[in-house]
Order: C-alpha cells, then sequence, then structure tokens
C-alpha cells in the first residue's frame, strides 16, 4: 500500500542516519516508486455511482509506525436513463464531481534530535463522465455497457511534528514521497448485470457491476516522476424495498434493506490496506426521495457511508 513504500523509506533512512550525519551527507535512497504509483492510482479510480454519498473508511494498517489511516469520500453524480424508440434497448448517462482524501500518521524513529513523525494527507477531486447501453433479458434481468473518462487534481501535503526532521527529510523525499501536485487522467470501461422486480408488495434490485480504469498523471510539480496504473472493481449489491403502510402528504413512505460487498482485483488490490469491503443499512423512502446509512466493514476496514438516492 502508498504507507508501506512511505516506510521502507523510513526503514532506509535509519540505516543511513548515523553515518550520513557523521559526514554531514545525504543518503542515496531507493524507492519503490511502482508500489506508490499503484497506490495513487487506486486512490484517485474510487468510482462513481448514481447515488450521492459521504463515506469514511478506517484502515487498519497493522503497522507500530503509523496510526491507522482515513479515507474519506464525497460523489455528487447525476444519473439519467433515455429510453429508445422501439423500448427494446435503453442508454444512460452519468457524470460524477468527486472529492477524496487519506489522511496518515507516520512515526519516524531516528535518533534524536530527528526523533518526530509527519502527518500526510493525500487529497484528490475532480470529474467523471460515462454513457452506456442497457439491454433488457427475461424475468426482470437486464445487462449494461458502458465507457466514461475525467480528469482530477491529486496532491500530497505532509507535516511534520520536528522541524529538523523536516530540514532534513524534504531535501530527500520532498517533491517525490512528500508534498507534490499532478493533474490525472481517468478512462475507464464497465459491464453490469441487473435485476429489478417486484414480488408482491417487495421490490428487488441487485446487479454484478465489473469496472476497469486506467489512470495516467499528467503535468506533474517538481521532481514527481507521475504514474500510470490500472485498478478494477467487481461490486455485489442487493436492494429489498417494501412500503410501510402509511403517507405522508398523500405519498407513500417505504423502508428499503441494503446489503452490499466490492472487491479491488488484480494483483495490485490490496494498495488500500484492504482488498474488498461489504455494506449494510437501511434507507427511507418518499416518492422518488431515499435517504439512508450504511455500516462498512471488512478485514482491516470499517467504517460508514450516508447514501441519499434520487429517483430510486
Amino acid at each position: 500500500m502508498i504507507q508501506k513504500s512511505i516506510l521502507l523509506a523510513a526503514a532506509l533512512l535509519l540505516l543511513f542516519t548515523s553515518a550520513s550525519r557523521a559526514q554531514n551527507d545525504l543518503p542515496d535512497i531507493e524507492i519503490d516508486f511502482h508500489k506508490l504509483a499503484t497506490g495513487y492510482a487506486h486512490l484517485v479510480s474510487f468510482t462513481a455511482e448514481p447515488e450521492i454519498a459521504a463515506a469514511r473508511f478506517n484502515i487498519d494498517d497493522g503497522d507500530d509506525l503509523s496510526e491507522d489511516s482515513t479515507l474519506k469520500t464525497t460523489k455528487l453524480p447525476l444519473y439519467k436513463e433515455f429510453s429508445s424508440d422501439d423500448h427494446q434497448w435503453s442508454w444512460y448517462l452519468q457524470g460524477a464531481a468527486t472529492y477524496s482524501s487519506l489522511e496518515q500518521t507516520l512515526s519516524f524513529p531516528l535518533d534524536p534530535p530527528l526523533d518526530g513523525s509527519s502527518d500526510i494527507k493525500w487529497t484528490g477531486y475532480g470529474g467523471l463522465i460515462e454513457a452506456g447501453m442497457i439491454f433488457p433479458l427475461p424475468y426482470g434481468f437486464s445487462w449494461s455497457a458502458g465507457m466514461g473518462g475525467g480528469v482530477s487534481r491529486l496532491k500530497n501535503e505532509t507535516d511534520y511534528s520536528n522541524p529538523a526532521l523536516e530540514d532534513w527529510l524534504d531535501p530527500l523525499l520532498g517533491g517525490t514521497v512528500f508534498d507534490w501536485e499532478t493533474n490525472v487522467s481517468t478512462v475507464r470501461g464497465n459491464l453490469g448485470l441487473l435485476y429489478n422486480k417486484y414480488h408482491g408488495k417487495y421490490g428487488i434490485k441487485g446487479y454484478a457491476h465489473f469496472t476497469y480504469s486506467h489512470i495516467d498523471s499528467f503535468s506533474e510539480s517538481r521532481e514527481f516522476g507521475g504514474f500510470s496504473d490500472h485498478a478494477s472493481t467487481l461490486t455485489l449489491k442487493l436492494d429489498v424495498k417494501h412500503p410501510l403502510g402509511f403517507e405522508l402528504r398523500e405519498h407513500p413512505v417505504y423502508i428499503i434493506g441494503h446489503l452490499g460487498n466490492t472487491n479491488f482485483v488484480g494483483p495490485n488490490r490490496d494498495e488500500l490496506g484492504f482488498d474488498s469491503f461489504s455494506e449494510l443499512g437501511l434507507s427511507f423512502g418518499l416518492e422518488k426521495v431515499t435517504l439512508g446509512a450504511l455500516a462498512i466493514f471488512g478485514d482491516n476496514v470499517d467504517g460508514w457511508n450516508i447514501i441519499l438516492n434520487y429517483d430510486y
């Protein structure tokens, strides 16, 4: 994951601390920038869904040199479906404005007076637009395919608890690991299998959704080398809707149970510190608007997700 590569740099610094201080020289440090790039790609590629959501992921890093990470993401998308003339298929247009931040505190147990810690924050924001087609199948099923692209801005900001630590680390890692900015382009494609049908008073929606994203950085700042990588996700979701039996201003009020699972796919699937997570929660709906909360849980991660859907 991103933090592991930075911790490797810290370990190499520890090996060279005594010699470099005695010789007033800076050590040559080899960092696995490919691992860092893979983590940045996963951070950027947190995919947009047709919902408004504010989520928080608490990541257990499992390392004595680091505190647990916090990943926050907010998505403000637009989703609209359009029917064809013969109603044999439909197409959709989806856009999203996204914001995400990943925060981490790392400890550097160097010899005094360099001992200290750093607060590291990666921030990303941008937009994405996607179009695709939906084809009906028997028994309430349909399948979809879409393509999209977007541009975002990703930056790293690092604060140090010890000015002496900053004076020593910045010439070594400033601009490459810490304190940099870059633009990022994302191209993605997806395939989905959907189910939408009423069984008596129960409305059931479910889908399996696979997304592949290719991410490239450009217009990087300072000495930052940039990155190019890909990320894939497989998402499974099930929603069950049922009326509550009363109305508000002549509109029926209903409840929706949500169950979902998201898996990162591929050899670099654990670069954010977790490779999957599940969601469980409830929404309440009135006419076309629903508002709800979901609990997030999984290996090395937990958190919550607030969702607001329109035209459910």
